[in-house]
């Protein structure tokens, strides 16, 4: 049962980190065409873009610690 639990751990946040490095790249792209224009708009959607990639990756690293360490108590 321990290895089909720890199988289940490692696949969903494989899965999630999958996910989330997928839509990190696109906003990078989009933060890039960002960076090209010059106008009021295009800093609005990069601090709209950092603000959004730092979400990801920190909700991305929280749920890696928190299944860690629940995978550890059980």
């Amino acid at each position: 049962m321990k290895l089909w639990h720890s199988i289940f751990i490692v696949t969903f946040v494989f899965l999630y980190g999958t996910l989330s490095l997928v839509l990190l790249g696109s906003w990078i792209l989009d933060t890039a065409r960002a960076l090209r224009d010059t106008s009021q708009k295009s800093s609005q959607r990069l601090a709209r873009a950092r603000a959004v990639i730092g979400a990801t990756v920190l909700a991305t690293a929280a749920v890696g610690i928190l299944i860690t360490h629940g995978s550890l108590i059980f």
